[in-house]
């Protein structure tokens, strides 16, 4: 048994087992956020695909909200494509799990 070789290969482990606990505690973090929010995700997307959505976006066009500083959600690709990426990450996220319990 080479010593020398030994204490690398447990100092490389040790790197890497810290870099997963910071990367674990990252996560958590973002998770935290992320469903913190699931209740404004849910309400997000029910209003884009409702009546109220379609008779603001006629308001919009109306001139009703001028002086708003943004009106994003009132848009077709902006909501959409984050409506897009929610379900995305949803889907990577499953497949991560899938991968860490096999």
């Amino acid at each position: 048994m080479n010593k020398a070789k030994e204490v690398e290969r447990l100092k490389e482990l040790e790197k890497e087992f810290s870099e997963i606990n910071a990367t674990l505690a990252e996560l958590d973090k973002v998770l935290h956020k992320v469903k913190k929010q699931m209740p404004k995700i849910k309400k997000f997307d029910k209003y884009y695909s409702s009546e109220e959505w379609f008779k603001h976006r006629e308001m919009l066009d109306e001139g009703y909200f001028d002086e708003l500083e943004t009106t994003a959600i009132l848009g077709e690709d902006y909501p959409y494509d984050t409506l897009f990426a929610i379900r995305n990450q949803a889907i990577e996220m499953l497949k991560l799990a899938t991968k860490l319990l096999t």
